[in-house]
């Protein structure tokens, strides 16, 4: 019996240790056979890529007829980047045409070289727009008998960067316009004037003023002071923290006049606008298109604009208007958005609500004519009054903003009400209970935000009827600017 079951053993061990040895010698194959099918050719024919955003016929890159004639050693990139385009060959994308280094959009063409300055094809949408609603506000100050007593609509572009949308208010704005473009980057001043000379524009020159000495702006304390005091403490540990130098903008040696029809400067936007305001040479129109936050250009272009002026304002840090981050936001703009379905409407309502509170301080008011968000950016067209007892209508406008944390319940109310007959604002007198009404969970407490209408139906009636006459306004983006306004606001 003891023999037997030896040998049981052994036969099992030996079948084991045979099953391990083929078991190796298997996997030896398996990967052999990968390597082997590595090598060859692909048993089928690669995938077609992802059609490319891109031009066909990317700038400075030859064309597509040239790259496959090259032979394959010279297609690498930087023999590539070195042909240029043929000046006579032109593509289209959509909505822009590009020839060359030339870029058609609109009636402006422009000269925008890769590398050089900012050109963002993303925002012909947002210009297109902006020429639309332009030319709809003058058919108001039409209607209502006030236009500019100087016959010209005076349209400060406050970041012009490559200067598209100056030139393209200047040739596509129905009414006589005189454009202050401004950019604070020496460079984009530069590719500002080449365009301007380009689109047959004149256009006067104003730097700023000459440093004398070199002073440095301390961020920790928002004064000026000079270079030598800071440099034995940039490296000072204040509040926890290093303090921070940079240098401080120089304002404008003389700043453009009305008798100027166009003009090109370099220059702190909101040094600009307050410059413009103590001279008294305000702007019937401020566009201002940072790229992030237009929180800190809100009281210059206040000041700058004149009463019954147009804001056009866009912000493009959705990230932290819709609640991901209520420090910035209350920072930027005095409120704190809520993480909800809703969150870009209130993006576009903290943005207003902050512009609306920051005029009241001012003895102004405003008007929402027309605000939206799409892609990555909000837009508000803002026209802006001077009332000096505004203030209380204001705040009857702004109030807190509640949502429930399970469903998708919401209500608010403002801090003030005016009732009937009176013309001061009382205080708002309303009961808000914790708990949801409608499922009993919690409620968030979010805002303030501006409550009443974001869009005014009168004028954007007035643009749609802008759009309609083609032989006034062609818009490369023309179908998505009419869905966008036929489309209904769905506001809180």
């Amino acid at each position: 019996t003891t023999s037997s079951k030896r040998s049981k053993t052994r036969r099992e061990s030996l079948l084991i240790s045979n099953d391990s040895s083929s078991l190796v010698s298997s996997s030896k194959m398996v990967a052999l056979s990968l390597t082997t099918t590595s090598r060859r050719s692909p048993p089928f024919p690669p995938l077609p890529l992802k059609p490319s955003t891109t031009p066909p016929f990317p700038r400075n890159h030859a064309t597509s007829t040239q790259l496959n004639s090259t032979p394959p050693s010279s297609m690498d990139t930087k023999s590539t980047a070195s042909v240029p385009s043929p000046p006579t060959l032109s593509t289209s994308t959509g909505s822009v045409i590009y020839e060359g280094d030339y870029i058609h959009e609109g009636k402006a063409v422009v000269v925008v070289k890769e590398g050089e300055v900012f050109y963002n094809e993303a925002q012909v949408f947002n210009r297109d727009m902006s020429v639309a609603v332009c030319n709809a506000y003058v058919d108001l100050l039409k209607s209502e008998n006030s236009l500019p007593s100087g016959g010209r609509l005076r349209v400060l572009d406050a970041m012009s960067a490559s200067g598209i949308r100056s030139v393209r208010y200047t040739k596509e704005i129905d009414y006589p316009v005189s454009v202050v473009a401004n950019d604070l980057d020496k460079g984009a001043v530069e590719s500002i004037k080449v365009n301007f000379a380009r689109n047959g524009m004149e256009a006067a020159s104003f730097p700023p003023v000459a440093a004398e000495t070199d002073e440095v702006e301390a961020e920790d304390e928002g004064v000026s002071i000079s270079a030598e005091s800071v440099e034995g403490e940039k490296n000072e540990e204040k509040g926890g923290r290093k303090r921070r130098a940079r240098k401080a903008p120089r304002p404008l040696a003389e700043i453009p006049s009305s008798d100027d029809h166009n003009a090109v400067c370099s220059a702190d936007a909101n040094q600009l606008m307050i410059q413009h305001a103590w001279a008294g040479q305000r702007f019937h129109v401020i566009d201002i298109d940072p790229y992030g936050t237009c929180g800190p250009f809100l009281d210059a272009a206040l000041q700058a604009v004149e009463g019954g002026g147009l804001l056009c304002i866009t912000s493009t840090d959705m990230y932290t208007l819709c609640g991901y981050s209520g420090t910035a936001a209350y920072q930027r703009y005095d409120a704190v958005p809520l993480k909800a379905e809703n969150s870009h409407e209130q993006a576009i309502r903290i943005v207003l609500g902050s512009l609306a509170r920051k005029a009241a301080a001012r003895n102004m008011s405003i008007e929402p004519l027309l605000s939206f968000r799409v892609d990555f950016y909000l837009r508000c067209f803002v026209r802006v009054r001077l009332q000096p007892n505004g203030a209380g209508l204001i705040v009857a406008k702004n109030g807190p903003f509640y949502q429930c944390v399970s469903c998708t319940y919401h209500t608010s109310y403002p801090f003030l009400e005016i009732k009937a007959g009176q013309s001061t604002a009382h205080p708002k007198d309303r009961k808000h209970t914790e708990n949801c009404p409608v499922c009993s969970s919690k409620m968030k407490m979010g805002g303030p935000l501006w409550l009443a209408p974001i869009v005014s139906r009168r004028f954007v009636h007035l643009v749609k009827g802008v759009i309609a006459e083609e032989q006034r306004l062609k818009l490369q983006t023309v179908s998505r600017v009419s869905s966008m306004l036929d489309t209904p606001s769905k506001q809180l």
